[in-house]
């Protein structure tokens, strides 16, 4: 029956999950981040464990970053248009 049961270290792992998803909720990106990567660094996945958290918890880190990109694009196209106007070219050709 002990082989049936997955073990504490996963149960531990799903609480750090847990914390990473509540950090986020709570705009916590930091500690989201560094939680996930604590279960990256630290988590090994035992054969009785019905999923692997350390693949969650890299589709969770790999989401906040994209996140991130994107904000910081936006952020950056909002700051091009401030100083150089609407008309620059974002596509990367030139203006001629």
């Amino acid at each position: 029956m002990i082989n049936q049961i997955p073990s504490y270290e996963y149960w531990i792992g799903k609480s750090f999950l847990l914390l990473g998803d509540n950090y986020v909720a709570l705009k916590d990106i930091f500690q989201a981040k560094h939680t996930f990567r604590s279960i990256l660094e630290n988590y090994e996945k035992s054969p009785t464990d019905v999923e692997d958290l350390r693949t969650l918890a890299q589709e969770k880190l790999t989401a906040i970053e994209k996140g991130e990109n994107e904000i910081l694009q936006k952020e950056i196209e909002e700051k091009e248009k401030k100083y150089f106007g609407a008309e620059k070219d974002t596509t990367g050709g030139d203006n001629e």
